[in-house]
């Protein structure tokens, strides 16, 4: 096969309910946006003399894991700053001028 050729090719296929392997949001080339259903990915070996394609394999694009979810309020969020800054002690800062008759 001295004109051959290597093909993916990815295709979606839209599945109803909730559940079921590698449900999640894909790209829906015909739609034109990602909608919900499963994707199937297809390798094939292309011969271009004979007009034919030859499956090398075909393989199912898994679900991604899902981000973990956020505290709505903000006092839930850990705070990353607690008891670090302190500005009792400014000496080591110099003045850098003034306005308004207010330090800055």
């Amino acid at each position: 096969m001295a004109n051959g050729w290597a093909a993916i090719d990815a295709s979606f296929s839209p599945k109803s309910g909730r559940s079921g392997y590698g449900l999640d949001w894909f790209w829906n080339g015909s739609q034109g946006q990602a909608e919900r259903g499963l994707e199937i990915l297809l390798l094939a070996l292309v011969d271009v003399t004979h007009n034919s394609a030859y499956t090398l394999k075909a393989y199912q694009t898994p679900t991604l894991p899902k981000a973990p979810k956020v505290p709505k309020e903000a006092k839930d969020l850990p705070r990353k700053f607690a008891d670090k800054v302190c500005f009792d002690d400014l000496s080591g800062f110099e003045l850098a001028g003034e306005i308004d008759g207010q330090c800055v």
